[in-house]
């Protein structure tokens, strides 16, 4: 599923936020969703003369409690904290 918000200037310029729900990856290598490839559903909605852009993934992960750092963020349990 695609959603396409468009937000209004304010303090920032007014920008275009593009949001693609239940997407994977196919055997080949491309990623999908319910309605085909998100390249082939994306590029129509690009702005003109954008060729390239960055995208940011999000997971939900399970809670697993980290016994070798106590608690302490990754990479940080080389940091004497007391």
């Amino acid at each position: 599923m695609i959603q396409i918000k468009i937000t209004d200037p304010k303090v920032t310029n007014r920008k275009k936020n593009i949001t693609f729900k239940d997407v994977y990856i196919n055997e080949d290598g491309v990623l999908m969703d319910e309605n085909g490839s998100v390249g082939e559903q994306l590029k129509p909605e690009l702005p003109e003369g954008v060729e390239y852009f960055t995208f940011k993934l999000s997971f939900e992960l399970p809670d697993e409690a980290d016994d070798d750092n106590d608690g302490a963020p990754r990479g940080y349990d080389d940091l004497d904290l007391e």
